[in-house]
């Protein structure tokens, strides 16, 4: 489902295949988070869903960012 989270995240693929995307739908983006051990930042903030158009599982390591604004 397309949604929004409270709080941007940080991902880190564990396990992923070249068809599993984030697509974004403001402004459109569709990304891929290689498991490449690196961090990725993600604004989860804006309206998104994620896919996986393979047969192989997809495995992310996800952390969700306080937020640190005053309102």
């Amino acid at each position: 489902s397309i949604h929004k989270d409270d709080n941007p995240r940080l991902h880190i693929a564990l396990k992923t295949t070249n068809q599993a995307r984030f697509i974004f739908t403001k402004p459109p983006e569709i990304i891929h988070i290689p498991a490449d051990g690196y961090v990725w930042w993600v604004d989860t903030r804006h309206e998104h869903t994620a896919i996986n158009g393979s047969l192989e599982s997809r495995v992310h390591l996800l952390m969700s960012l306080a937020s640190t604004d005053a309102d």
